[in-house]
């Protein structure tokens, strides 16, 4: 007859509800339920006690009454029995079943990879910044909040390779790291004490850090549940136990989205702020302003509504090997052509600082020409040129100044519909001791009356009714004027017109 040694533990605690009493013996069990609680366990400190007592060919019992306390007793035998000499010798992790020895090499591993450096201050909820780490570092900022020491060391190992972190014990204490620092992205557990995760979560995404994503940690992850984290502003959900690979993609994945979602926010800004700029400084003009910004926003907003398709689509599948770079190259197209509509709209409130470089303006003029042959010849009109020989070279930007020769002879070309002839001149003047190089560009077209020249520079103004934009003269008067020159115009309805560029000669 076998001899056990008896260990008996009994405390006047809680006690242990009947249905529970065998599942606290399971890995990443816990009987506490409430989402608000003082202690946390990791959920494997009971399962590795039987299995450390199964090795030793003894057992663990538990007896309880709901309220009243419990009594665990531990049986071990006081001589194990002799083994046959041909017996070979197994080693711990042998005694296991298949489904235990992948438990038991997870638990060696996880021990392994919980890194020496992130071992947390030795009182109960310790826990400290590694945000200062590499302060000056591009890595993102996780905030990881979560009260049980050893989960969230783990966590800590995994992640701070790649990011730089937070730690927290609980939603009160995460609260006050958010007013000092700005994280990225935050992992949070829900049960914990003093402020919940569902309390924490509501009053961040209720505070000016509403847009920093935020990943539940949850041991049960059933659908009320879900729908309850959701309801206060949860991004995703992991359930421990957890992979960590699958911890790393959620994380990567949400850290993608949010600086997507923060560079549309940045175009919108753009855009409000330069619609905000052109109502500050309309005058009576204000019909045809309304009429172009509702028609920049109709062009914005069709490549807006794939992009929040495409964004949708990879919230729910953005776990799929390969989805997130499909979406993403599909969502480019889309951001490069907002941000090509915005950038015509600043040229409206200013020029970029040209950047200068000596030139000959005629060969300039040459080049520009030659890009309207096919329609010169088209509309039958006859080009003529009278360029003054001369040797002098002004400042300026090449790709600025043949935009404005290009709008010149475009906006020529229109004035002459049913055919007609282009004079283009240049010569060198003397005004108050400086050298000026004018350059002109007469059309024999419609011309003018004096309320549309008074106009004719205003931005938005136009006479081609919905075909123009009312900005290619506007530009190039900036532009001009960014030259330290002027653009006029000359003309007179019935008799043609002709548009005057002065810039300053290149000194010696």
């Amino acid at each position: 007859m076998k001899q056990y040694l008896q260990i008996t533990v009994k405390d006047t605690g809680i006690g242990i509800s009947p249905d529970m009493q065998e599942k606290i013996f399971d890995r990443f069990s816990s009987t506490m339920s409430g989402p608000t609680r003082n202690f946390e366990g990791a959920g494997i400190g009971l399962a590795l006690c039987r299995e450390l007592a199964k090795l030793h060919g003894g057992k663990i019992t538990v007896q309880s009454d709901f309220g009243k306390g419990s009594s665990f007793t531990l049986l071990l035998p006081l001589k194990r029995p002799a083994r046959p000499t041909q017996e070979k010798f197994k080693k711990p992790q042998d005694l296991f079943n298949e489904k235990e020895r992948e438990w038991f090499t997870k638990i060696q591993r996880d021990a392994m990879t919980t890194g020496t450096d992130l071992m947390l201050e030795r009182d109960l909820f310790g826990a400290r910044s590694f945000a200062q780490k590499n302060k000056d570092s591009q890595k993102k900022i996780i905030l990881i909040v979560e009260d049980n020491p050893d989960l969230l060391s783990f966590l800590g190992a995994q992640l701070q390779s790649d990011y730089r972190l937070l730690l927290s014990r609980d939603g009160e204490e995460a609260l006050s790291i958010l007013e000092k620092d700005q994280p990225d992205l935050v992992i949070s557990d829900i049960m914990m004490p003093k402020m919940n995760g569902y309390e924490f979560c509501e009053k961040m995404k209720a505070s000016s850090h509403h847009d920093i994503p935020l990943i539940f940690l949850t041991a049960k992850a059933d659908l009320d549940m879900r729908l309850e984290g959701y309801q206060y502003g949860a991004d995703d959900y992991l359930v421990k136990p957890f992979n960590v690979q699958e911890l790393k993609a959620k994380v990567k994945s949400l850290l993608i989205l949010s600086q997507m979602h923060k560079a549309l926010q940045t175009k919108n800004r753009e855009l409000e702020r330069t619609l905000q700029e052109l109502h500050e400084t309309r005058d009576e003009k204000l019909s045809y302003v309304t009429h172009m910004a509702a028609s920049l926003a109709h062009e914005i907003r069709n490549p807006l509504q794939p992009i929040q398709t495409y964004l949708d689509i990879l919230q729910e599948n953005h776990n799929e090997p390969g989805f997130l770079s499909k979406m993403i190259q599909s969502i480019i197209p889309h951001l490069n052509r907002m941000e090509s509509l915005v950038d015509q709209l600043m040229h409206l409130s200013k020029i970029e600082k040209p950047i200068l470089s000596p030139l000959q303006p005629i060969q300039l003029i040459e080049e520009t020409l030659h890009l309207f042959e096919p329609k010169l010849r088209m509309r039958k009109i006859l080009l003529s040129k009278d360029f003054s020989p001369s040797s002098h070279l002004i400042q300026a930007d090449k790709s600025q100044l043949s935009q404005v020769f290009f709008n010149l002879i475009k906006n020529a070309l229109e004035a002459m519909p049913q055919g007609g002839e282009l004079l283009i001149k240049t010569k060198v003047l003397t005004k108050e001791e400086n050298k000026i190089y004018q350059i002109s560009f007469r059309d024999s077209g419609t011309g003018m009356n004096e309320e549309v020249l008074k106009n004719l520079f205003t931005p938005f103004f136009t006479t081609k009714k919905d075909k123009g934009t009312g900005l290619g003269l506007s530009i190039s008067k900036q532009i001009i004027q960014a030259h330290q020159g002027t653009l006029s115009v000359e003309s007179q309805a019935g008799h043609g017109a002709t548009f005057i560029i002065e810039l300053p000669v290149e000194k010696s």
